[in-house]
């Protein structure tokens, strides 16, 4: 397995806002048990909120994930993020500084030859398959629910000044509705993460095209820095992963 990753907080934003982490346990137990965790988050609110809400919803998705090693890692992943999401609205209802502080998350599992995946927000997945670059999540926005209602083409879309409005985020609320989507590894899929500020900058098939040349951690530093070239308007996030062939 190769892993890289790249961040940046962009030429706009003073503070990057986004956390990635990645566990890869010595345990041989509890590789079997639980398998290796991936996360992006990309965090929103003043005073700093945004980065204290992404940086504590990893921590807390990373430890309650690997707390209990039994049971469906599905499951557990699910609970893991639900736990976070209570963690980070519990710290904004009663910290008034970071009263508007919440995050996505998006979190790969891969355990043995199954995936796990836990999304909440606007970062995304995709699975890197034979040439074919597969989207894993759906966009938890405002106009994606438009889109999906038919009342905007994917062009106005990507142009609409809500298009950064979140229906669902890590904290908002102190329940949420977590995407969980199970599947399939095969040697040589290549998984991604990354937040919103990429694909403000980047179409899906420049990330294709990276990752499909080059290992992850390559593929990751030319995403950001392409996306830093061309305005870094956002915080900028890629995360990879790529099986043994």
């Amino acid at each position: 397995m190769q892993v890289g990753a790249a961040t940046d907080p962009g030429l706009v934003r003073p503070k990057n806002e986004d956390y990635l982490r990645y566990e890869v346990p010595d345990d041989p137990l509890l590789v079997r048990a639980r398998g290796n965790l991936f996360l992006v988050a990309d965090g929103v609110g003043g005073m700093g909120g945004g980065a204290v809400a992404s940086a504590e919803a990893v921590h807390a998705v990373l430890q309650e994930y690997y707390l209990n090693p039994r049971g469906d890692a599905g499951r557990h992943l699910r609970h893991a993020i639900q736990h976070a999401n209570l963690h980070v609205y519990n710290m904004r209802v009663g910290h008034p500084d970071f009263s508007g502080m919440q995050t996505t998350l998006t979190a790969l599992a891969i355990r043995q030859d199954s995936y796990w995946l836990g999304h909440v927000g606007d970062s995304k997945a995709f699975l890197l398959r034979d040439g074919t670059l597969r989207p894993l999540t759906r966009d938890h926005t405002v106009v994606e629910e438009m889109r999906r209602l038919g009342l905007l083409d994917q062009q106005r879309v990507r142009q609409h000044p809500h298009r950064h409005l979140l229906t669902r985020t890590i904290g908002g609320e102190s329940m949420v509705a977590v995407d969980l989507r199970r599947g399939h590894v095969q040697p040589g899929d290549c998984f991604i993460l990354a937040t919103d500020g990429i694909f403000e900058h980047l179409e899906p098939e420049d990330v294709r095209v990276q990752f499909e040349n080059s290992p992850p951690d390559r593929a990751a530093a030319t995403c950001v820095a392409e996306a830093t070239r061309r305005g870094g308007y956002d915080n900028l996030t890629v995360l990879g992963v790529r099986l043994a062939s």
